[in-house]
């Protein structure tokens, strides 16, 4: 089983130099989803209503986006002189041209970051070993994850190990990420765990951390980042925290473990197979626009921030409204969605 196994040596393909481990994998903009089809249907999924399942007679052509698309979108990103190309679906693996997806990137002098689920054969773990590519890895408790699976999500750390940065998404109030700290050290990844919240989408359909939750979830967060700092390994916030969620002496134990923490979200921006984008997966299904509307990354971006500003003094909690930190924009007052289910109206900013 995953958390059984003895330390084992990492297979080293030629030519291949491991990432630096201070080099924290933040939410840089834009994603690409490549695929709209997914192997997986975890109940969390921010991308629910974009994904498609597993079938007979589904035709991946239609759930993924064209070369020709995949070459406008690298033009676009160097014109731009942004040198991230981060990819995720659906399961971007699943691409039936993915291979060369990445090749394009990498071959226009992009760097690379896939979000996995992990599902992936053999023959795409040795290609993916290799300079200038980065694996967000999304894993769920071993509890939640069936047998064959789980020796697949093995197989994958084992192989991948020094590309893979872990990430965990918190959606229930009993959780406990502590396993994967043994899968670091294990499999020489590195020091660096991604933690999200499950937001609410707009449409509904997924689970997510209700608001009066948040204390007790800040509390949890603390006491595995004080274990995780004893083994010298930090978090890193992904968007959705506040600060209000911590007390200030749990500011304190974060800080002192290294935690890389956040409580101000932008846009995060993503573009889907027929190249519409939106500010961000909680809103996937408002205000969207296409690609080929900007001349740029920077009047894309700037597009999606007027729309952020509108909601900057507004909180997902009714003492938002004389909060001084939010005032001051050291916190956003939650994610965009959670404002929105608490007062519908203010949708129309959109």
């Amino acid at each position: 089983m995953l958390l059984q196994r003895s330390k084992t040596k990492i297979k080293r393909y030629c030519g291949y130099a491991p990432p630096d481990p201070r080099d924290t994998p933040d939410s840089i903009m834009p994603n690409i989803l490549i695929t709209n089809y997914c192997n997986r249907a975890c109940p969390y999924c921010f991308a629910k209503e974009k994904i498609r399942k597993q079938g007979k007679g589904i035709d991946h052509t239609r759930l993924s986006i064209t070369l020709e698309d995949v070459d406008y979108i690298i033009k676009f990103l160097k014109k731009s002189k942004h040198h991230l190309f981060s990819i995720l679906g659906g399961e971007p693996t699943l691409h039936p041209q993915f291979t060369y997806i990445v090749d394009q990137a990498l071959k226009n002098g992009l760097k690379v970051r896939i979000f996995t689920n992990g599902l992936l054969n053999k023959k795409k773990q040795k290609y993916l070993f290799r300079n200038n590519i980065d694996i967000i890895l999304n894993i769920n408790e071993p509890d939640e994850i069936s047998s064959a699976p789980l020796k697949k999500l093995e197989k994958v750390c084992e192989n991948l190990g020094p590309n893979i940065y872990p990430a965990f998404n918190i959606y229930k109030e009993d959780f406990d990420f502590s396993f994967i700290f043994d899968l670091i050290e294990r499999y020489y990844m590195p020091k660096v765990i991604r933690i999200g919240l499950s937001q609410p989408i707009i449409s509904g359909g997924n689970v997510f951390i209700p608001p009066d939750q948040y204390r007790k979830i800040g509390e949890k967060i603390v006491g595995l980042a004080e274990k995780a700092d004893k083994r010298n390994i930090r978090l890193s916030f992904d968007c959705g925290f506040v600060l209000c969620m911590f007390s200030k002496t749990d500011i304190g134990k974060l800080l002192y473990s290294n935690a890389d923490m956040r409580f101000v979200c932008g846009p995060t921006i993503d573009i889907d197979p027929e190249l519409t984008v939106w500010h961000c997966f909680p809103l996937s299904s408002i205000g969207n626009k296409n690609l080929k509307e900007f001349k740029d990354l920077n009047g894309l971006v700037s597009h999606y921030e007027k729309i952020g500003k509108s909601f900057a003094h507004v909180g997902m909690f009714a003492k938002c409204s004389s909060c001084t930190y939010l005032k001051r924009q050291q916190c956003s007052g939650g994610c965009i969605a959670h404002k929105i289910r608490r007062n519908p109206k203010i949708m129309q900013r959109l």
